[in-house]
């Protein structure tokens, strides 16, 4: 095993072996992980991969075109007792994971590396992110970002580039060993992934587990283990948490991109330096949960399925431009402690609606279509003779919306014709009052793009959120505040006839690469 480090990534060497100078005290060792300056050798007391431990040597060797740290010694941890405890009465042990991602790239990723000279700390540690192809050992693992762990969690997000994509993001995706899964998901799953990722989607530090509870789900637990997912619930100290050991545990926090992340940091324990964006379900073929939607979809299950993974990743992508504050509102169940007051229509709707798009858009070339020889709907519901996916539940796959659209049109002017967009429990973030009825999301989310633009929803809005605030950065964007908003769109459902067709450009039949630029965050990124 060989870490290799080029580009940017020489100055991060320059500036530890320049560390010597700085202010320093003489540090307990024992069984600490730290790189030394004197010598040039990272010690690395603990690192898991496959669920054995390992404890190892690297030495930093320079050239004028590169770094690399190389493997000096390894061999087993006999006990998890020798390794030392990532604080008192802690019960995760501080060991890091080397974890292999959905992409096939092993992660090894230390958080507060001590830099010592000799028997001197420097009082400078450094956050890594590394990244190597296990098919290739011997080019080692790059260093994605180093940066120095006095940074707060917004300026570690940004120096490590989370707010930004990229087209090799680090993802999990887990499963069961269950032969109750269609053994075509995965392929299908990594079909819809990289169409995202190259339309500037993809972003770090998303985990899916997916499974069965009478599955062996072995594998998918030493994963998360790896990862550092702890047991976790509002009543216990997320600090004191032990590692995830069995799928039950697993099944109790059951949730997609909930408020809760409970992995570890390692050293910096639950910083929020190390997030993950974790969605963690049942498998949707057997989850008792969608059992109507089974019976009802049959043969097309699979894009209600494709549709609830493509908004999820959705949240995971909205989130990351929040930085280290929390997407939602200071009124949401889960004990927000910084939101970005982000109301629902948008973070539900604006979801939503990229994955009714981006599926109308990709169903001709998906394998699943391809595999059965589905088509397109033609706008006509359960009648003998059309395509599938118009004779199970109503979808945008059907008729682009047009039901939809009537049905919330007709229930928006017999409500009186006046709707509002607040939070879960219509708090108007202005005001503080409780107001009903809500506006249709998704009609709403709709309307803001087909008034503004797809990419002001998609990349304008988010991009001010950290700095601004949800409300801040709608009124930047669009030019009125969300009660203004709301007022206008309920002006809009108000007018005409519910039998009347939407506006022309209302559902658009343009590709998504010709309505937005997600690329934009990489020149142009969120939270400055």
């Amino acid at each position: 095993m060989i870490f290799r480090v080029t580009g940017t990534n020489v100055i991060f060497f320059s500036l530890l072996l320049a560390a010597a100078g700085a202010n320093a005290q003489v540090p307990s060792f024992d069984s600490l992980r730290y790189f030394d300056v004197s010598n040039s050798q990272l010690n690395e007391p603990c690192a898991t991969n496959a669920g054995v431990k390992y404890k190892a040597t690297f030495q930093l060797q320079q050239s004028d075109t590169e770094n690399a740290l190389i493997l000096n010694s390894a061999a087993p941890a006999d006990s998890s007792g020798d390794i030392t405890a990532m604080s008192t009465n802690q019960k995760v042990k501080d060991c890091v994971g080397i974890v292999i991602d959905w992409w096939g790239k092993a992660y090894y990723n230390i958080f507060n590396l001590p830099l010592v000279d000799g028997e001197v700390d420097l009082q400078n540690p450094y956050d890594l992110q590394t990244v190597a192809d296990p098919a290739r050992l011997e080019n080692g693992f790059n260093i994605a970002s180093a940066c120095p762990s006095s940074s707060s969690e917004a300026e570690y997000h940004r120096c490590a580039g989370l707010n930004v994509p990229t087209l090799e993001p680090e993802h999990y995706i887990l499963y069961s060993e269950s032969d109750q899964l269609p053994a075509t998901l995965d392929g299908d799953y990594k079909q819809i992934m990289g169409w995202m990722i190259k339309m500037g989607l993809g972003y770090d530090r998303y985990i899916h587990a997916i499974y069965d509870l009478d599955a062996n789900n072995n594998e998918l637990l030493t994963t998360l283990r790896e990862l550092g997912l702890t047991t976790f619930s509002p009543e216990e100290d997320a600090v004191h948490g032990s590692l995830i050991l069995t799928i039950d545990q697993l099944y109790e926090m059951k949730n997609c991109l909930g408020t809760l992340h409970p992995f570890t940091s390692y050293n910096s324990r639950f910083s929020l330096k190390k997030p993950y964006s974790f969605c963690n379900q049942l498998n949707p073929y057997t989850d008792p949960d969608r059992q109507v939607n089974r019976d009802n979809d049959r043969e097309t299950f699979f894009y209600s399925v494709a549709r609830n993974y493509i908004h999820e990743y959705f949240h995971h992508t909205q989130g990351v431009h929040t930085l280290n504050r929390d997407l939602g509102t200071s009124t949401d169940c889960c004990g927000y402690e910084d939101p970005v007051e982000a109301l629902p229509f948008w973070i539900e709707g604006a979801a939503n609606v990229f994955a009714d798009l981006f599926l109308w858009e990709k169903f001709p070339d998906m394998n699943h279509t391809v595999r059965n020889g589905f088509e397109r709907g033609n706008g006509r519901y359960h009648e003998e003779g059309s395509p599938a996916v118009c004779q199970g539940l109503d979808t945008y796959l059907c008729d682009q919306n047009s039901r939809l659209y009537r049905e919330k049109k007709e229930q928006h002017q017999q409500g009186g014709g006046k709707c509002y967009l607040g939070t879960r429990d219509g708090t108007d973030l202005y005001d503080e009052s409780i107001k009903q009825p809500q506006c249709s999301w998704d009609m709403a989310a709709w309307y803001l793009a087909y008034t503004t633009s797809f990419q002001v929803m998609w990349v304008d809005i988010p991009r001010d959120m950290w700095s601004l605030g949800f409300l801040g950065s709608f009124e930047k964007n669009v030019g009125m505040t969300v009660n203004e908003f709301a007022d206008e769109f309920s002006s809009f459902f108000n007018t005409g006839s519910p039998d009347d067709p939407p506006p022309h450009g209302f559902f658009p039949d343009k590709a998504l690469s010709e309505l937005v630029d997600f690329w934009e965050f990489e020149t142009n990124p969120s939270g400055r």
